[in-house]
């Protein structure tokens, strides 16, 4: 209905973690905030030659925190129309990474220490 258009941080991060290191190194470490913003700027600008308009979705935004991240936003694209900062319990969280992961039991205790 909003013609959405997810971008998931974790997954851009993890495609530029593959694009840094080689077959023989790969890339350890974390990616620099920086060029997932940048990632980000390029794909949005693709989309907008491309005549494309979406409502853009965040997911696992990896800035330290949801201001840092608006701020990042805002100072690329301006104010938003609206924007709606979206949180759920823990056993929502669990549920969703047990179906993500195709987990019939319980989530291991390293795995869940993660969550």
């Amino acid at each position: 209905m909003i013609n959405g258009f997810v971008i998931d941080m974790e997954k851009l991060s993890e495609e530029i973690k593959k694009k840094l290191g080689t077959e023989d190194e790969p890339f350890e470490g974390t990616v620099p905030l920086v060029k997932v913003e940048e990632s980000i700027l390029e794909l949005i600008s693709k989309h907008r030659n491309n005549n494309q308009k979406f409502t853009y979705l965040f997911c696992d935004w990896l800035h330290t925190s949801a201001e840092n991240f608006f701020m990042f936003m805002n100072t690329e694209f301006g104010l938003p129309s609206f924007s709606i900062f979206n949180s759920c319990n823990f056993k929502t969280i669990q549920e969703r990474y047990k179906k993500e992961k195709e987990l019939e039991g319980d989530i291991p205790e390293e795995e869940l220490a993660e969550l």
